[in-house]
This record gives C-alpha cells, structure tokens and sequence, in this order.
C-alpha cells in the first residue's frame, strides 16, 4: 500500500480507514472556535454585568461520525474583573458541566487563566449536529471575557474532540 501526504491540504490517500472501524478511544475529529490572542485582538469577547444573565461567549457546532461517540470538551479564556463569575457549557440549550467559581477573587483587576475540559455522552447517532455554547454570568459588577484591550488579548477556544465508542 502507497500512502500519499498532499502538503497543501494535509489529506492523505491510499488509507483505507472508515471512521465506524477505529478502536474505542480513538479521535475521530476536531473542530474548535479560536478567537487567537495578541496585538489584533483589542476587545474582550464579552462584558458581562451583574443585570445581564447569562451571555453566550463562544458556540461551535460539530457533526457526528459514529453512533454513540463521545465528544470530548476543551474550553480556555482569560477573565478580568473583580469579585465572581461563573461559567457553563449547554449543548442543545442544556446545561452539561459548569463552574460556579470560574472566576473568583476579593481584589480588583485580577485576571484569571480558566481552563475546563471533560468528556460528554450525548448518545447521538452518527449524522448528528450538536451545538456547543460556553456562556458566562458576572455576580458583581462588570467581568471581561476573552479579554482584550488596546493593548492585545489573550485566546480564548472551545475545542471539540469526536471519541470513537
């Protein structure tokens, strides 16, 4: 068998794998919502005050493959603010996983390095389009989000990870 690397695309042909035939574990596929840090990135993805509830930070949408995979979650941001915050992952307008500290401090302009990642289990068949949000809440006063000013931001992704069942 001849295996042929297009470096332009990265596809690869002369494989002959399915998707449904890879062990248990493996990763299938991997999209993700990036908003990359550094000088371009001059805003906060989101302000959130203590009136506004909850607001969605990031979304993205992945479509199965397999029966039954997992899908294997990875969220990162940078918050800014002072007091607590909080997070929450939903898929299909429900709550999966959340943080009720994802933000905590008793000083003012702290910024908070927030990473998450777990493993969901939607039972979906393979065909399935299942969105992702990542919203976030302020309990006091004003939180930033992805935050960015004049000066650059910092990254901010939502991950997803199809697992083979």
């Amino acid at each position: 068998m001849s295996l042929t690397l297009d470096g332009g695309t990265g596809n690869i042909t002369g494989l002959n794998v399915e998707a449904g035939n890879l062990p248990a574990g493996n990763i299938l596929q991997v999209v993700k919502y990036q908003r990359p840090g550094g000088p371009t990135a001059t805003s906060s993805l989101v302000g959130a005050s203590d009136t506004a509830g909850w607001i969605n930070m990031m979304t993205k949408d992945i479509t199965t493959k397999v029966d039954n995979s997992k899908i294997l979650v990875v969220v990162q941001y940078v918050s800014f603010g002072q007091t607590r915050g909080r997070m929450r992952v939903t898929r299909g307008g429900s709550e999966i996983t959340g943080d009720r500290y994802a933000h905590y401090t008793t000083s003012s302009s702290v910024m908070v390095n927030y990473s998450l990642t777990f493993e969901d289990s939607p039972s979906a068949s393979a065909g399935t389009t299942l969105t992702y949000n990542v919203d976030v809440e302020s309990f006091t006063g004003t939180l930033y989000f992805g935050y960015g000013d004049s000066n650059g931001g910092s990254n901010a992704i939502l991950a997803l990870m199809e697992i083979a069942p």
